[in-house]
């Protein structure tokens, strides 16, 4: 007798065959009326699980984003990036609506990202950046509440810091 069940990563309770197709594309530019200062990037992905035998759950999903950045002079340089994501249920991400201890929720979801970074080269191979992102979506934020148990809301959430990048 032959047996192929096999467990599905990220949902054990379910056995049987699976497949994942990912495609991704990406590019970007580097317009020479901007003397190198300018960098202009995309990115996308388009996805879909089948996730077995036993109640797992498809999935598809599907995401782009966009970048720019401009090097003002020798030592500064601002960048932008903003992102779009949209799958048809939670099983991706695992945010689900509150209640949901699987994070499998039924409905789609779509959320999005918006991030803005200052760069410093203050000497050779010292870079110093500060950056500011926004989220917000659906079940975008998750959270605990004072009675401990998990909280969702669709934000916006908030995101600053700083990082210190030493290259050799």
């Amino acid at each position: 007798m032959n047996n192929n069940t096999t467990t599905i990563a990220g949902n054990n309770s379910s056995t049987g065959s699976a497949y994942t197709f990912i495609y991704n594309s990406w590019g970007n530019w580097s317009p020479k009326f901007a003397n190198d200062k300018l960098l202009l990037a995309f990115d996308s992905v388009l996805g879909t699980s089948n996730a077995g035998q036993s109640g797992g759950q498809n999935t598809s999903w599907c995401g782009a984003s966009a970048y720019a950045k401009y090097q003002f002079n020798d030592w500064f340089s601002l960048a932008s990036r903003g992102e779009y994501f949209h799958g048809n249920n939670f099983a991706k991400i695992g945010n689900g609506p509150v209640g949901n201890a699987a994070g499998n929720g039924t409905s789609g979801m779509d959320l999005w990202e918006y991030t803005i970074t200052a760069g410093f080269n203050v000497i050779d191979n010292l870079l110093i950046r500060a950056e500011y992102r926004l989220d917000w979506g659906v079940n975008s934020v998750v959270g605990v509440n004072n009675n401990a148990t998990t909280t969702t809301s669709n934000g916006p959430a908030h995101y600053a810091g700083a990082e210190v990048v030493y290259s050799f």
